[in-house]
């Protein structure tokens, strides 16, 4: 699963240079995704696909009943929102600057930076716009879309990766259902946001970091926050993960390191238009900074939010808790549990 990010990455960012070298017209991406298509074929290979789908199949044969129904239940969803996300887009955002700001890259072959507080964030990173060029140059919004509908099943596979860490096949089949049934994961699927992307690459950094894979985890994070620069707030919970794991003080160092240095082209990018290496953050455009602690305001987020919350969660909230108590002496839980809290 990290060498398939790390060729979206590696996809992503040449996309992002075409664009810096003003070469952002459709010969030059076709070349450059018939390459990296060829690259991905030719990794593949070295894992035997065919073994592993016959593994998979095996598995699914053992499933009982239960784990039937949970994933029946699964890919009726996964149709349903396959068909929303075959129609034209009506996300604000999408239509604001995801889909917006690329077609007029394209229009011009090369990344530009619009100032003023419509295209605000046309200096903030964008790995996911960069995999949305390709499409738009085809001519097929619907084709962007459905890159994000892809990385909803990408995320859906490494949660269930990781729900496997401490959970039966059943339980993290049903995990992986819950998730999909969510209706803000659910509408994200039908629309060319990022979101998905952000939380496929930082629920795999998560992933990584909890099977002591350090270095790629911290890869992988930095791709979450190329992808939304906000994804840098996990770095904190990552050095208080360190110390309870008592990797040795470099390691920390190292991680927010190279996390920064896969970012650093896009910050760099940023500073040169703009002199702010996070604009449109720390500038007066930006004024979305209302916080509020009020009990009452944080419970509308629950109940009668923009973006509503799955009341299973909720629900649930008292189950977890016991599952965390009484595997209170498993670190790798215990880490999970301050990751989510």
């Amino acid at each position: 699963m990290f060498i398939l990010a790390l060729l979206i990455g590696l996809y992503s960012y040449s996309i992002f240079f075409l664009g810096l070298a003003h070469q952002l017209f459709k010969p030059q991406l076709s070349v450059i995704s018939i390459l990296l298509l060829l690259f991905t074929v030719y990794i593949s290979l070295s894992y035997r696909p065919v073994l592993l789908i016959k593994l998979f199949v095996n598995k699914l044969y053992r499933l009982n009943k239960i784990g039937t129904v949970f994933l029946f239940f699964l890919i009726a969803q996964l149709l349903i929102n396959l068909i929303g996300s075959l129609g034209p887009e009506l996300s604000f955002d999408a239509l604001w600057y995801h889909l917006t700001l690329p077609k007029m890259w394209l229009s011009q072959g090369h990344l530009s930076f619009y100032p003023g507080s419509v295209f605000k964030y046309s200096a903030m990173p964008m790995l996911t716009e960069m995999l949305y060029l390709p499409a738009l140059a085809l001519g097929s919004e619907v084709l962007a879309k459905f890159i994000h509908y892809l990385f909803g099943i990408l995320t859906l596979i490494v949660t269930f990766k990781l729900s496997r860490k401490y959970l039966s096949i059943h339980y993290s089949l049903l995990t992986i259902t819950i998730l999909s049934s969510n209706l803000v994961f659910s509408w994200l699927q039908i629309t060319a946001n990022i979101d998905l992307a952000r939380t496929f690459f930082e629920t795999l950094a998560l992933y990584l970091f909890l099977d002591k894979k350090i270095y790629k985890s911290a890869v992988s994070l930095g791709l979450a926050a190329s992808t939304k620069l906000l994804a840098l707030g996990s770095l904190p919970i990552y050095w208080i993960l360190a110390w309870r794991q008592k990797i040795s003080f470099k390691y920390p160092i190292y991680y927010s390191l190279l996390t920064i240095t896969i970012l650093s082209p896009w910050l760099l990018r940023s500073y040169l238009v703009t002199g702010n290496p996070v604009y449109p953050f720390l500038s007066p455009l930006y004024t979305d900074t209302r916080i509020s602690l009020n009990p009452t305001d944080l419970w509308t987020v629950f109940t009668r939010s923009a973006d509503p919350v799955n009341p299973v969660y909720i629900i649930s909230a008292p189950f977890i808790l016991f599952f965390l108590i009484r595997q209170n002496r498993s670190r790798g839980v215990a880490n999970l549990g301050i990751y989510t809290g």
